[in-house]
C-alpha cells in the first residue's frame, strides 16, 4: 500500500480522556493539578482599581438614563382616556387617532381593568 505507518501512527489522536470508565487516579490527578494552579495564583493588584472605575462609569450611565427618563416622563401629557365609550370615541375623533382592536374591544365590550 502506498500509506506510511509512521505518519499514521503520529496522527492518531489519544481519546483515553473520553473514556467513561471510573478512574480515581486520573480524577485525582485532575483536582490536584487544578488546586495547585488555584493557590499558586497570584492576586490581581489592578482589580480594585478597575472595579471603582467600572462603578463610576456605570453609575454615571445610571445617572444619565434617570435624566432622560425624566424629561421624558416630564414632557409627557396626560393622556387619560374617558370612561365613557361616547366621550371616547370623540375622544379619538378629536385627535385623528385610529383605535386599535384591542382598543375597540376594551372600549364596547368592557375588557378595561
Amino acid at each position: 500500500m502506498t500509506e506510511n505507518r509512521e505518519r499514521r501512527a503520529e496522527s492518531r489522536l489519544d481519546l483515553r480522556a473520553l473514556d467513561v470508565a471510573d478512574d480515581l487516579a486520573r480524577d485525582d490527578a485532575v483536582i490536584q493539578a487544578a488546586l495547585r494552579r488555584i493557590s499558586t495564583r497570584a492576586p490581581d493588584a489592578e482589580w480594585p482599581d478597575w472595579m471603582i472605575r467600572a462603578q463610576r462609569g456605570l453609575a454615571a450611565a445610571a445617572a444619565v438614563l434617570l435624566l432622560l427618563a425624566g424629561a421624558v416622563l416630564l414632557t409627557q401629557s396626560d393622556q387619560s382616556d374617558p370612561a365613557d365609550p361616547a366621550e371616547l370615541i370623540q375622544h379619538w375623533a378629536r385627535s385623528s387617532h385610529i383605535p386599535t382592536n384591542g382598543e375597540l374591544l376594551s372600549a364596547y365590550m368592557g375588557y378595561r381593568q
